[in-house]
């Protein structure tokens, strides 16, 4: 290994220790209640070490974010292995991205957060954005997967795929997102978490598919 390429994976590593030491502190007391000082603190380092590595705190909580994404984008992958049409892959996406929300939390209320701010105010980069709603994305994965399903004629195709896939993106996180922060209000109504999903796979179901 030459002492550039060691120079390269030393960074790559410190990098991810950084990432590692703010998701404890994010996921511990909250995106707006922490702080790069607390950061910096966990992960044993100067302020100045950390900027050198994210130049503000809405960028490190993108790479934690970006993490979230890699998460559920695996698990997009194993749901629809071995599935015929794009409706039923569809169906299993959904049925994911739910999982998604229950068993990291965290990770999905920091994807959460990009969902209701102006990424330009952030001063992302256009790559960072490219790779979250363009690249190898979740999005793209279903935006492919109602493109299959228009395809082999599963999916209504009434609608452009891809106002189509920005709408359920949209819809499902918007359902989840009330799942997670309007407990108090379902119990007045005596609305459960359970039909509340049903009703949303229904009305996806009756809506888009053939």
């Amino acid at each position: 290994m030459g002492i550039a390429e060691r120079k390269e994976r030393e960074k790559e590593r410190r990098r991810q220790e950084i990432i590692d030491a703010a998701e404890k502190v994010f996921f511990r007391t909250g995106f707006d209640q922490s702080s790069m000082d607390q950061v910096a603190e966990e992960a044993e380092l100067s302020k100045g070490t950390i900027y050198l590595y994210f130049k503000s705190k809405e960028d490190l909580h993108w790479a934690i974010a970006a993490r979230g994404m890699e998460i559920l984008k695996e698990s997009i992958r194993r749901s629809v292995a071995g599935i015929r049409t794009g409706a039923e892959k569809l169906m299993a996406i959904g049925r994911c991205f739910i999982e998604f929300s229950e068993k990291h939390r965290d990770y999905f209320l920091s994807l959460l957060f990009f969902e209701g701010k102006n990424l330009e105010k952030l001063h992302l980069s256009k790559k960072q954005v490219h790779d979250a709603f363009y690249g190898d994305s979740p999005i793209m994965i279903l935006q492919q997967t109602i493109e299959e399903g228009m395809s082999d004629g599963s999916i209504r195709t009434g609608l452009p795929a891809a106002s189509l896939t920005h709408t359920l993106w949209a819809q499902t996180l918007g359902v989840l997102q009330v799942i997670q922060n309007k407990k108090e209000v379902f119990d007045l109504f005596g609305i459960d978490r359970e039909s509340l999903i049903r009703s949303h796979i229904e009305i996806l179901r009756k809506g888009i598919i053939q």
